[in-house]
């Protein structure tokens, strides 16, 4: 379609449009594909000085799509060609967005006109970015207050979005400043009726929660949580305003706990959003604030406590706030799905579920379509590309390693401008996605570019601090992996330097602390095995002891700390080493795979220690945990890989056996060896008992059993 085409195409549509009111046309495909080829061609045209009736039509276009379908890009991509047609006559501009491009200040305006320009620029530049029109509206509401305030039936209306146009700018600590000021000086008139003096108070709240961000001033958080608090208690709660302060109640709450630590913050915020929501027993969208603010809190609180119960509310939570939203999603959709992704990720590394994993990658990639804004954007990529590295790591489809590499590398170019937070984000993902890449190429110039990135990170930075956690951390490990590919001293010595550092940076009351604790002993134990310092050794038990101590026996992950703890006890203390690895094979929560890990162990350092009847005994749970962790659910070639990671068990078993047992060797031997065929044979048994008694069970049955056979089907890696 050449230019001129598509120029009358998007004319007749749009004619259509306002003489008939035929939305499809501008929802065609031919219109989009209209609109792209002139958007395309719209740079040449400018250049050849004729850019006005292609710019006309094309914002005419997206503005209209934008009434019909109220879809945001529509309502910004007009927007910004609007700005431009502005800039050569108003006229050009429909009147409702005149305001948008004005910039004469007050000029001859009337008192009541400037309070509405103002607030009809901010209701506008919650949809489309607009910051000229933003510093607009501040000097308009700013004459307003300063020169006719009194001149108003009302002045609370002025004061109160004065306010919040210097929230939303937010230029420094004097916007925040003033915007208390007014807010508070709204509060005092007493004008308006309960629901919108809460309003007020939430609004207010929000100000001085930035203020504290920006400021570290706990008595901002205080004041700030006084007046939710009071106002929640003063609305009914079937207001508009009641799910909102919940929210703000929420975020405050998260706020102090991560400046005072502990959880009785977390548990007040749960509380809270439990209890609106038991008050409001509706699926509504204003429900959908407090489930994702639910979600939020169970998150932080699941990071604490270890107990997975808080991290399936806090799924709950998120996937009932995802039914509240309308169809299309938008940007509170977005970071619903992000929450929930973030959630089954972080569930997938406790449970080792491969199916929480589907759904964190899933989830991930709903919100990247939706994503708006640079932030947001970086930090879906770095959760998909991480979770995309894991499933690599875990079931070895290339497409994606691929795609984890691509990702990772876009956010890494996002971020190139970013605060230091977002841009260790993309850092350490990276890095983690290169180590895997090294994992599997066994390239070390991949792991030396990976180890490049986070160096050059931390020096950016001058000196540690608790931000630098990271990118130490993951720094860290990287040391230690090309340690394991170099053997070199030097590199090991830098991984329990860095590692160190950021065990120092860390937060000692997060549970996931914990992580960079066991990279420090892990360091030491390879540096001991290395030069033979007791020193190194005590350090690294030491560590792990504490680890095993903080976290809670119910939490999935200690069992994991247990069989590293047992690993590092094997030259130490052979019966400690022995209780670890019980420990963890004891911890029913835990990943199967976790548990093989433990009883294999078990079992070579009995047979080390000439002990074959208790190696043997190990040996047999390892052989009976090996058909857990091959569940069905992993499908052929996730229990192939699996498998091909435990193929010397069986023959390890069989071999402790001949010792100890011989008349179970076989058996060991076979039950090692035939998992998957085992599996077959039982999906093969004879069900017609089931349908002559039960048709409509036996009917699902067969059904659930074709679908499983389906798990057994290559996967194209287009998918």
């Amino acid at each position: 379609m050449d230019v001129q085409t598509a120029f009358d195409s998007l004319r007749q549509r749009i004619g259509r449009y306002v003489e008939e009111g035929d939305a499809g046309g501008l929802r065609s495909d031919e219109a989009r594909a209209a609109a792209a080829v002139l958007s395309d061609a719209f740079p040449r045209i400018e250049a050849d000085g004729l850019p006005l009736p292609v710019c006309t039509i094309l914002a005419t276009y997206h503005w209209l799509c934008f009434h019909a379908d109220h879809r945001l890009t529509d309502a910004q991509q007009a927007v910004r060609l609007f700005h431009h047609l502005a800039e050569i006559d108003i006229d050009h501009v429909p009147p409702e967005l005149h305001v948008l491009f004005r910039r004469n200040g007050p000029g001859d305006r009337e008192p009541g006109q400037m309070l509405a320009d103002g607030i009809r620029i901010l209701q506008m530049i919650e949809l489309v970015q607009a910051p000229d029109a933003l510093d607009e509206a501040i000097r308009l509401l700013r004459a307003l207050v300063a020169e006719h305030l009194d001149q108003l039936p009302m002045k609370t209306p002025a004061l109160a979005n004065l306010g919040m146009a210097l929230l939303k700018r937010n230029a420094g600590i004097d916007d925040l400043d003033e915007a208390i000021r007014h807010l508070t000086a709204a509060l005092e008139l007493d004008e308006v009726e309960p629901e919108a003096r809460a309003a007020l108070r939430n609004n207010l709240a929000v100000v001085l929660n930035n203020r504290y961000r920006a400021t570290g001033e706990m008595a901002d958080l205080q004041v700030a949580l006084q007046h939710c608090r009071a106002a929640v208690l003063e609305i009914d709660v079937a207001s508009s305003v009641f799910p909102r302060l919940l929210g703000t109640i929420a975020d405050l709450l998260l706020q102090r706990h991560a400046m005072l630590g502990g959880t009785d913050d977390l548990r007040e915020a749960a509380l809270w959003q439990r209890w609106g929501l038991g008050a409001r027993d509706s699926d509504d969208l204003s429900q959908a604030g407090m489930y994702e603010a639910l979600n939020r809190v169970c998150r932080v609180l699941y990071r604490h406590t270890g107990s997975i119960a808080d991290l399936d509310e806090g799924i709950r939570a998120g996937l009932a706030a995802l039914r509240c939203q309308p169809d299309g999603g938008g940007s509170d959709s977005c970071q619903i799905l992000t929450g929930l992704a973030e959630a089954f990720r972080e569930r997938h590394q406790a449970t080792g579920d491969p199916t929480d994993l589907a759904s964190a990658v899933g989830h991930y990639r709903h919100a990247l379509k939706l994503a708006v804004g640079a932030y947001l954007t970086v930090m879906i990529m770095v959760g998909l590309a991480t979770s995309l590295a894991d499933r690599f790591a875990r079931f070895g489809e290339p497409a994606d390693l691929a795609d984890a590499l691509r990702l990772s590398e876009s956010a890494m170019a996002l971020s190139a401008r970013a605060d230091h937070e977002l841009r260790s984000q993309a850092l350490g993902a990276r890095a983690r996605i290169m180590r895997v890449h090294f994992e599997v190429t066994g390239d070390i110039s991949v792991l030396d570019e990976s180890i490049a990135i986070l160096t050059a990170a931390i020096e950016a930075m001058k000196v540690i601090s608790h931000r630098s956690e990271q990118e130490h951390a993951s720094l860290g490990i990287a040391l230690l992996a090309r340690y394991g590919a170099t053997r070199d001293i030097r590199d090991l010595d830098r991984a329990v330097e860095v590692a160190s550092q950021a065990m120092d940076a860390s937060d000692p009351q997060r549970t996931d602390t914990v992580i960079t604790k066991s990279y420090v002993a892990e360091a030491l134990r390879l540096r001991f095995l290395a030069t033979g310092s007791a020193e190194d050794i005590t350090r690294a038990v030491e560590l792990l002891e504490e680890i095993v101590e903080e976290l809670p026996p119910s939490f999935p992950g200690r069992a994991g700390y247990l069989v590293n703890l047992g690993v590092t006890l094997e030259r130490r203390d052979l019966d400690a080493s022995l209780a670890a690895f019980a420990g963890a094979s004891g911890t029913r929560s835990a990943p199967a795979s976790t548990r093989l890990i433990a009883e294999s162990r078990a079992g070579e350092i009995l047979m080390g220690a000439d002990r074959p009847a208790e190696a043997a005994e190990a040996y047999r749970r390892a052989v009976e945990l090996l058909s857990v962790a091959a569940w069905r659910g992993l499908g052929r070639r996730g229990g192939e890989a699996m498998l091909a990671r435990w193929s010397h068990l069986a023959s390890q078993a069989a071999a402790a056996h001949l010792e100890a047992a011989p008349r179970t060797a076989i058996q060991v031997l076979e039950q090692g060896r035939g998992v998957l065929w085992t599996q077959w044979l039982e999906m093969r048994g004879d069900h017609d008992l089931v349908r002559r008694r039960a048709p409509e069970l036996g009917q699902r049955l067969l059904e659930i059993r074709s679908a499983l056979d389906r798990l057994d089907q290559p996967v194209s890696p287009a998918r």
